[in-house]
């Protein structure tokens, strides 16, 4: 191994943290020429994020942090010029592990080089110690280093509300991590500003996209020349895929990759479909953006054209009462304008099938899509299944600014797109076919002439009887049979699961409803509800047509109403936490869900409630 007094300071150095999460990285401003100073655990990288080459490696001085240098240095996946550490604490803690390594120089002590001017060996002394953050600064600029980029995650609040997840660890972190360890990071800030007042010759900037750092180092500018690109990691199970492919097209060569995103099993079949069809079609890789805690269903192998990655998922700060459920998380997709590795991406739902080449839409410029055509010719507005875009952590950062201020006319990540994109750059309906339209304006577009067939509503995986048949054999061919007994394994699980809840269900609302609610005799002494849009007279119902009409304020006030008569009545209770869930009032909702259950329990044992 080199020391790291044999580096080149000319040269611009990128310290990241293990905080740092993929949608925070800012490829654009990231030199290929940089060395890189790391942290974390490197083998659970399922990428090589920033390259193989890894100048120094810092190690916190905590007992599994520094069980795993050993394995991680021979086994070779990185090329490690130095593992620094608390050579004092560690050696407390395995010195038996790493004596050779120490012995031979392949460990130190960062208290080496923090020594070498007075501001950097003041961190040594303060009594707040610092963070891996200001001890990989205070080294680089001990050694002379004058271009610094920073990548840390810990946001300042851009993404409160979602979760994020960092590169080298499947746990999600977010929220709940910043609030508690707020205290301690504010000291951690405080070291690097001293520092960045300690040497105002250094160039110190901030290369992450949501700009955690920004009150107190500037933006990093676009890198000059090259930039860093990531890549699979090799011996790994993703050696051979790609995360990009290189284009020639009239404005130059171009990174370019399909990308979709899932969070569930449904769209995962649906993902391994469109993959299989994309690849008749295309050679380009499609990336398959996957939140961090979700389960790939079993199977064997994946697309050899797929190569997924694990992303944040992005809440929708517009999600509220009126919205549908479905679109709580749907903004996860904005992710792709941050994956900035990329010139350009076609962005693809997992509930689409790709028919005929899509290559040509990596030529052109601007945001891309087709308009959203359906039962009508509305080309007002476009559909965001389908369309092609430029990565940029400009607009990722504005983007998440205004998720929850922008207008939205459906609540949902297509009305955002819409609102952020007036000018689009129009596709034929070709390029992104809703399968609706093939019946409702057959003169328009017939199957031959698609593109994209899109699935918007019922799923070919469900085998949904308003989709026809022939459609659900289209998508069931492009699936391909040595999947197709899989899936049908997974339908018939979830049926099961299906049938075991509804009977439990089913039992405890026996248990728990009281004597004459739900049945003809138990309403006919009741008094009318003030019920305008006719919904049925049992009680119960009418408020959960009412929240299923949207008209969330009368379906609270006939469930109030209805728990006043029946103080016990676990319907009532139920549908009153929908509706508050669905108006945002999760606390509330938390609170009626627990008393819902605990009079369901008191029932069933015969305590009344």
């Amino acid at each position: 191994m080199e020391s790291l007094s044999r580096l080149d300071v000319t040269r611009p150095v990128v310290l990241v943290t293990a905080r740092v999460s993929l949608e925070e990285i800012d490829y654009a401003s990231l030199p290929a020429d940089a060395y890189v100073f790391r942290e974390g655990d490197l083998a659970a990288e399922d990428h090589y994020w920033f390259g193989r080459e890894v100048a120094a490696w810092f190690v916190a001085p905590r007992q599994a942090a520094l069980q795993k240098v050993r394995s991680t240095v021979y086994r070779g996946d990185y090329e490690i010029g130095a593992v620094l550490t608390d050579l004092r604490r560690a050696q407390q803690l395995v010195g038996h592990t790493l004596e050779g390594m120490v012995r031979d120089g392949q460990v130190e002590d960062w208290a080496d080089y923090l020594v070498g001017s007075s501001a950097t060996a003041s961190l040594l002394a303060d009594p707040h110690p610092p963070g891996m953050l200001a001890v990989m600064l205070g080294t680089a600029l001990s050694l002379g280093f004058e271009q610094v980029v920073l990548l840390d995650g810990q946001a300042d609040g851009t993404y409160v509300g979602k979760i994020r997840r960092s590169i080298l660890t499947e746990d999600a972190v977010g929220a709940g991590l910043r609030s508690t360890s707020r205290v301690a990071y504010s000291y951690e800030l405080g070291h690097l500003k001293r520092l960045r007042d300690a040497f105002p010759q250094a160039s110190i900037v901030d290369g992450a996209a949501s700009e955690p750092l920004k009150q107190f180092v500037s933006h990093a500018p676009a890198a000059q020349g090259a930039r860093m690109t990531p890549e699979a990691k090799q011996g790994s199970d993703l050696a051979g895929q790609r995360l990009y492919a290189l284009r020639r097209t009239p404005s130059g060569e171009r990174r370019v990759a399909y990308v979709t995103y899932f969070d569930d099993d449904g769209y995962f079949w649906g993902a391994l479909a469109m993959a299989r069809s994309l690849a008749k079609v295309s050679s380009y890789p499609l990336l398959a953006l996957v939140p961090a805690g979700y389960r790939l269903p079993d199977v064997p192998y994946l697309p050899e054209n797929l190569t997924v990655v694990r992303a944040p998922r992005i809440r929708n700060a517009l999600f509220g009462g009126k919205h549908q459920g479905r679109f709580e998380y749907t903004f996860s997709k904005l992710g792709v304008f941050a994956l900035t590795f990329l010139d350009r991406g076609v962005y693809l739902d997992a509930d689409t099938v790709v028919l005929d080449g899509l290559d040509d839409l990596f030529d052109r410029d601007g945001l891309s899509a087709a308009p959203d055509f359906g039962f009508s010719l509305n080309r007002e507005i476009f559909n965001s299944g389908v369309f092609a875009f430029r990565p940029d952590a400009d607009v990722f950062r504005d983007m998440m600014a205004k998720n929850g201020t922008l207008e939205s006319y459906d609540g949902g990540d297509q009305g955002f797109l819409n609102s952020y994109f007036p000018d689009v750059d129009w596709l034929d309906s070709s390029y992104n076919t809703l399968w609706r339209m093939l019946d409702s304006n057959p003169g328009v577009v017939g199957l031959g002439d698609v593109k994209v067939l899109h699935f918007v509503g019922p799923k070919p995986w469900n085998r949904d009887r308003d989709l026809p048949e022939s459609l659900v054999g289209l998508w069931i061919d492009q699936l391909g049979p040595d999947y197709l007994g899989y899936l049908t394994l997974w339908q018939l699980a979830r049926e099961r699961a299906r049938r075991e809840a509804a009977e439990t269900a089913s039992a405890v609302e026996r248990a728990a409803t009281p004597p004459g609610e739900g049945t003809e005799a138990g309403t006919d002494d009741a008094p009318a509800l003030e019920d305008t849009d006719g919904a049925s007279t049992k009680r119960w119902l009418a408020a959960r047509e009412l929240m299923e009409a949207g008209r969330l304020d009368e379906a609270e006030r006939v469930a109030l109403r209805n728990l006043e008569r029946w103080p016990g009545s676990v319907r009532n209770l139920r549908v009153l936490a929908q509706i508050q869930r669905r108006r945002g009032h999760r606390l509330e909702s938390a609170g009626t869900w627990a008393r819902m259950w605990t009079t369901a329990g008191r029932r069933a044992v015969g305590l009344g409630a």
